[in-house]
């Protein structure tokens, strides 16, 4: 299996929607351990909402099988939950791709300092 580095963005993740209680350490240390143990699949799990793509894997781990760790060949750059997925924790769209409810995580908007001159 290829080595992945872990981002601080999927340790931050991990704090914010596993473990509040760990370190950034110990979550980076946790990520690893998924990675390491974990089952890789091209395709996500069917309470993984998030849309497939070429060069995207996803990891699951029979230790934490509610943790979806999406990464690419080189990184884990998320992590998503089940309850996230199901909208218990953050901001999720849902829209109908190929006859399976698939859902995108939607950041919030940049600002642009337009919106206020359009907003007028």
């Amino acid at each position: 299996m290829a080595t992945r580095t872990i981002t601080r963005h999927a340790v931050q993740r991990y704090i914010e929607r596993v473990d509040r209680s760990a370190t950034p350490a110990t979550a980076s240390r946790h990520l690893a351990d998924l990675v390491t143990g974990g089952r890789v699949r091209p395709k996500p799990r069917s309470w993984t909402v998030v849309d497939p793509a070429p060069g995207k894997v996803f990891i699951y781990s029979a230790s934490e099988p509610d943790v979806c760790l999406v990464a690419t060949r080189d990184a884990v750059v998320t992590v998503l939950t089940r309850d996230l997925c199901r909208g218990g924790r953050g901001h999720v769209e849902h829209h109908r791709v190929a006859h399976h409810r698939h859902a995108t995580l939607v950041p919030p908007p940049a600002w642009n300092p337009r919106m206020l001159e359009e907003a007028a």
